[in-house]
């Protein structure tokens, strides 16, 4: 059976679907007029999980198991990203800067846009969760957010590890999230400290918050 496995819409409108086992289309929703994107024979049945168009107008294509792809609208091509070969796509998203992130399995990378290449700036013992989210905050940071956690993560520190295992501090002006924080214990004095014995209750407060 036939499905759309993931959808993203362009700056110009338009509608780029990928399909199981059909490959990538980009539709004009206005005319109904569609093109197939062509993929390299060897990569014909890969399950698409994220597509992203960049500040560039490139289309970033993130598989389950077969890595990163960039697709070049200007040459008409799709180029394999070698280092992410084999690995699962979780999340790709660009920021309000322009930065690129790229989420595997345990590791989070940004495109450095000087020699472009990827880089890590996280990365955890363990695989991350399944569902998970990247979103901006107002300072420029990170948010990564899980079922079980939220943590800021600085796109100019050194590679940081398992910050999974550390405490959740948010720093929040009214309902605005200005940052989220981690500790390796309890900090006096901070407000809204995140422990897991008070998940529940603390994603109906998250739920109220503004994250930019």
């Amino acid at each position: 059976q036939i499905q759309v496995s993931a959808i993203s819409k362009l700056r110009n409108g338009n509608i780029i679907v990928a399909y199981s086992d059909l490959g990538i289309y980009i539709i004009n929703p206005g005319t109904m007029d569609y093109r197939n994107i062509p993929l390299p024979e060897k990569f014909k049945q890969m399950f698409i999980y994220n597509l992203l168009e960049d500040s560039d107008g490139r289309v970033w294509i993130g598989t389950s198991d077969i890595g990163l792809f960039v697709y070049d609208p200007s040459t008409d091509k799709i180029e394999q990203i070698g280092m992410f070969d084999g690995l699962n796509i979780r999340n790709i998203i660009e920021d309000r800067n322009g930065q690129l992130l790229v989420l595997c399995e345990s590791t989070l990378y940004k495109l450095n846009s000087i020699n472009n290449q990827f880089e890590p700036i996280l990365t955890n013992n363990s695989e991350l969760p399944t569902e998970i989210e990247l979103l901006s905050l107002p300072n420029g940071n990170i948010l990564l957010k899980t079922d079980e956690r939220y943590s800021s993560i600085s796109l100019d520190a050194p590679l940081q590890k398992d910050i999974l295992s550390k405490f959740d501090v948010i720093i929040a002006r009214g309902r605005n999230v200005i940052d989220i924080k981690e500790y390796d214990e309890m900090v006096a004095g901070k407000a809204e400290i995140v422990l897991p014995s008070r998940q529940n209750e603390i994603n109906i407060y998250l739920s109220t918050l503004n994250y930019g």
